[in-house]
């Protein structure tokens, strides 16, 4: 199977304008109105940070903690410059460093494609 070098690509990343798209996730509306308290959103492969930056801005006043993860440290470089009051952390996808049910949301975008464990 093919895969991207994202460390080789992740500068020309965001001149893609698809990839600057990002509707409001309705999901995390549902999970605002059904529970309580402080929820946790983990955005996987969050690349440079695009779809993140997206929701934080559509749910800027709410009680969401926001976390991101990426294999590739250029990439998630590019996610720091953009962002903040984001926990972001180097990690591979079939390994994450959390607690299992950590997380009340997790999005995967435009990478469940590339990973090579998809049973994890």
């Amino acid at each position: 199977m093919m895969t991207a070098e994202y460390s080789k690509i992740a500068k020309r990343y965001d001149k893609n304008p698809v990839r600057l798209q990002q509707p409001k996730e309705k999901y995390i509306d549902e999970l605002l109105k059904t529970k309580k308290g402080k929820l946790c959103f983990l955005d996987l492969a969050c690349g440079t940070g695009n779809f993140l930056k997206a929701q934080k801005k559509y749910f800027k006043d709410s009680r969401i903690h926001w976390y991101g993860c990426d294999k590739s440290m250029e990439m998630l470089e590019i996610a720091k410059s953009k962002l903040s009051g984001v926990d972001l952390m180097i990690a591979d996808a079939a390994k994450l460093p959390y607690q299992s049910n950590y997380f009340d949301f997790v999005s995967c975008n435009w990478a469940f494609q590339h990973f090579t464990n998809k049973r994890n």
